[in-house]
């Protein structure tokens, strides 16, 4: 007998592509950017907070620490099923599952009275609202745009780096003057509002299509979904392959130290004698500096080839954790090294998935970053509490620095025998 397929009715677009309406949705995936990843930028004051409250006392800072990192891994080691959900139930209900669970996560910190509170609310809840809310919204300049892609994606993203800066602002005044119970509750409040908003106004160009399933008599229905869904979750040919295998290994362990400044610059700021305020400053010039370097890198990708550009950012990453950090002892050295550190290390997020596109067919790109960017969240999980376990044993930050140095050097010696896969030449664009 014949395999049934099911089927979703598919609805063509009202609106062609660079529409002007699309302007209006880049701008509520703005708004969206600056909530989620402003609060990511801002975790290193909550950080510094719970380490330094009475009612956490006695918690190891690599526990605290942990939180950020759970979070900040669960966002992106869930994007790859998030993905798939957007083509079951479309953007605008995957969007809301997350306006729900993101601020909640929030809200219910507020009232922890113990560590693993957190870890179940700020960490977890949050970290999957999170990750519903940035995958739901990074398919909007593609779906929405074709001439005007790159301005589109930019000018979204652009709420990320303006949502740090006004978070670590406002942030600190708010756990300075409120303390860290009350700093939740308006950021819970305030990312609801926000985030109803732009759940309430997005809307797709195109309508969710999700994929044909065939069905045979043996396998049934249910039996038959399964399958798909989890073919459509990963593409297993991709695993075959050592280049891409190559560039898994190497996000796990470059991702290893790369949070790791963003989330301890404010409390080794507060360890060398520097104030609150100055430790605020100088995380939101990292911030910036971030931002400044995805856009010029990614320029310079163009130029100079993006496998190329990524060697020299992340060697450079390297020379400053082993180098710079270590010898900034004053607010002007700690400012040069968040600089320079912020702009070169853009090249992780920016320039990987030029790369990682790089290796495969176009049609298979969108597999590919999925699955290199979603492996990454092992690292991301595991850097912070070693370099926050460090500091307890030895209480110095040396240590530390030494191993998010050792780590960038080592995922940049991976970089090494891929590109000597792909070309022999050492001057050549790649």
């Amino acid at each position: 007998m014949e395999d049934r397929v099911i089927k979703s009715d598919i609805l063509s677009s009202t609106y062609p592509p660079d529409h002007p309406r699309g302007w209006f949705m880049i701008a509520l995936a703005f708004m969206a950017y600056f909530i989620v990843d402003g609060y990511s930028y801002a975790w290193g004051l909550y950080q510094r907070a719970y380490v330094e409250s009475p009612e956490y006392a006695g918690v190891p800072t690599s526990t605290i620490a942990l939180i950020g990192s759970v979070c900040l891994s669960t966002i992106f080691g869930l994007g790859l099923f998030v993905g798939t959900l957007i083509r079951y139930c479309g953007i605008q209900k995957t969007l809301l599952a997350g306006t729900i669970c993101f601020p909640l996560g929030l809200l219910l910190a507020s009232f922890a009275t113990a560590i693993w509170h957190l870890f179940l609310t700020q960490a977890l809840l949050s970290g999957i609202g999170g990750s519903l809310i940035v995958f739901s919204i990074s398919h909007l300049p593609s779906q929405w745009f074709n001439s005007r892609r790159g301005i589109a994606s930019g000018l979204a993203y652009a709420g990320s780096c303006i949502g740090s800066v006004v978070q670590l602002e406002v942030t600190e005044v708010m756990l300075e003057n409120l303390g860290i119970r009350w700093s939740l509750r308006i950021m819970a409040t305030a990312s609801f509002v926000i985030l109803l908003t732009v759940t309430i106004f997005i809307r797709e160009r195109l309508p969710p299509s999700p994929p044909d399933i065939p069905l045979s008599e043996k396998t049934g229905k249910v039996r038959g979904r399964v399958q798909v869904i989890l073919s459509q979750i990963i593409d297993y040919s991709l695993l075959s392959r050592p280049r891409i295998i190559l560039l898994m290994v190497m996000c796990v362990v470059y991702a290893l130290s790369y949070m790791a400044p963003f989330f301890f610059l404010p409390s080794y700021a507060s360890y060398i004698g520097l104030s609150n305020s100055m430790g605020t400053n100088i995380t939101t010039a990292l911030a910036l500096s971030d931002a400044a370097g995805r856009i010029v890198l990614g320029l310079a990708a163009d130029r100079f080839g993006a496998l190329n550009l990524l060697i020299i950012a992340c060697f450079i990453v390297t020379l400053t954790d082993l180098i710079l950090w270590p010898l900034a002892t004053s607010a002007g050295m700690l400012l040069g090294f968040a600089i320079i550190f912020g702009f070169f290390q853009s090249a992780f997020v920016s320039i990987l998935p030029i790369v990682t596109a790089s290796l495969v067919d176009p049609a298979e790109a969108s597999s590919a970053i999925g699955l290199v960017l979603g492996i990454g969240f092992v690292g991301d999980l595991a850097g912070s509490p070693i370099f926050g376990a460090l500091f307890d044993i030895t209480h110095t930050y040396l240590p530390s620095q030494i191993f998010a140095g050792s780590v960038s050097a080592l995922g940049t010696l991976l970089l090494l025998p891929l590109r000597f896969i792909l070309t022999k030449s050492f001057f050549k664009k790649i």
